[in-house]
């Protein structure tokens, strides 16, 4: 273990010029160097070697750092990235810490470049040693500190460039994290045709490597994941990811392609550059990794905003385009329990700010509410549901208006027995007393 020396110390610098056959010799006096040096402040051993790297040279070093209890050591030579770990190493094994080595770089910066004149490269060569004598001195010794490295490996981006990254480091038994802001790996190519140039089918030479990453117990797959922030540390980084959701269980989703064919929604689809549509849940193309579907969110509609109960209007329309009355009524339920009694009073806060109305007509909302409801009573296809009752709790509800209905509605729902109490001689509150019948019939 390296001693650590104090400031006050006495500086005792050792000075070690070397020739490097005729590399530094051939321009330089090297022995007129060493014996410059040996009466300068702080030098406490001055010499030159035909070879300092060599075998002899070494020894000398060590020799002399013990003889002369050297405090820092000065190798003027060729360039540091040759042997200075070599030398440092000598030091350490002497005792002395391996960063009190200071190298003057005499073939680089010297005798290569004023070869042709010998005077102007002895004074280079002069003030170079005395430059890295100086250096010696005020040198500090360096400890080091232990700190846990992961290994682990992030790879941004699940393109093939970064698939095959990841299926090298993963091979070599390297814990990888692979991150793509997609619902799917395996970017670009995914979409070619063929490719360059041999032209063969882009998803046979894809597919399989799809595969890999998906079975590979060192790759963890994180989709619809960006980078949100990078912090460094000793030999780690922490990096903080977001995460959009994809509103699919991808641990639940076996991929059978059921819900696509029942969704309502169709949109362009990017796989294709638009030129075919697809659902509002979707799956990018048959071979994708995840094989999970996902929902594509498009922020929140201005309607639904709008809507004090928050119905999801955009959802029914959709549903009743579609022809699935049944399903967009039920929809509605989820919000409100009267869509037949709201299409007809409700202020249609909804249709104020509905976007279609910036260049047409703003869509009927609440009279599509009104006609769901209607069409439900024409068709006679209300089913009285009876609520499983698992609550021991008893609640009662007093008042048998809106608020008080959809509570027990709710309440019964969620498996509590409930009991409405109301004062009137009919249930409906401000729905049946308050309105006029031409606006809310009875019926």
């Amino acid at each position: 273990m390296p001693k650590k020396r104090s400031k006050k110390e006495e500086e005792r610098i050792g000075v070690f010029v070397c020739s490097c056959g005729s590399n530094i010799g051939g321009v330089v006096d090297v022995n007129k160097l060493a014996e410059d040096f040996k009466d300068y402040p702080g030098v406490a051993f001055s010499t030159w070697n035909m070879f300092t790297c060599s075998t002899e040279g070494q020894v000398r070093i060590a020799e002399t750092i013990e003889e002369q209890g050297l405090t820092g050591v000065v190798i003027a030579a060729c360039t540091p990235k040759l042997h200075e770990e070599l030398f440092r190493d000598i030091l350490e094994e002497k005792g002395l810490n391996r960063f009190r080595l200071a190298q003057a770089n005499l073939r680089e910066h010297d005798t290569w470049v004023h070869g042709d004149n010998p005077e102007k490269a002895q004074e280079v060569a002069y003030e170079l040693i005395a430059g890295a004598i100086e250096r010696a001195k005020r040198l500090e010794d360096i400890g080091f500190e232990d700190y846990p490295v992961e290994k682990k490996v992030m790879v941004v981006g699940a393109g093939i460039a970064g698939i095959q990254t990841a299926l090298d480091l993963a091979d070599k038994g390297i814990h990888v994290d692979l991150i793509e802001r997609n619902v799917s790996i395996g970017g670009y190519m995914a979409k070619l045709e063929k490719t360059f140039p041999t032209l063969d089918c882009s998803m046979c030479i894809l597919s399989p490597k799809l595969n890999a990453v998906e079975r590979s117990k060192n790759i963890d797959i994180y989709t619809t994941t960006e980078v949100a922030e990078v912090e460094r540390d000793f030999g780690n980084f922490k990096v903080t990811l977001t995460r959009k959701p994809r509103y699919v269980d991808i641990d639940k989703c076996n991929a059978c392609g059921e819900c696509l064919k029942v969704c309502p929604v169709l949109t362009p689809k990017h796989h294709d550059l638009g030129m075919s549509k697809r659902g509002a849940i979707y799956k990018p193309f048959p071979q994708a990794v995840p094989g999970a579907v996902a929902i594509e969110k498009l922020g929140h509609a201005a309607c639904k905003v709008s809507c004090p109960a928050h119905v999801s209007c955009q959802g029914f329309i959709a549903l009743t385009k579609a022809g699935k009355y049944e399903d967009a009524l039920s929809l509605v339920r989820e919000a409100i329990p009267f869509p037949g009694s709201l299409g007809r009073v409700c202020p249609a806060l909804c249709e104020d700010e509905c976007e279609r109305g910036t260049y047409d007509k703003s869509v009927s909302i609440r009279n599509i509410h009104r006609w769901l409801h209607d069409h439900e009573l024409e068709t006679g296809k209300i089913e009285e549901v009876e609520p499983k009752i698992d609550k021991k709790q008893k609640v009662a509800v007093i008042g048998a208006g809106p608020a008080g209905i959809s509570c027990a509605l709710y309440l019964a729902q969620a498996g509590y027995p409930v009991t409405v109490f109301e004062k009137e001689k009919e249930a409906g509150g401000l729905l049946r007393w308050g309105i006029p019948e031409h606006r809310l019939p009875r019926d």
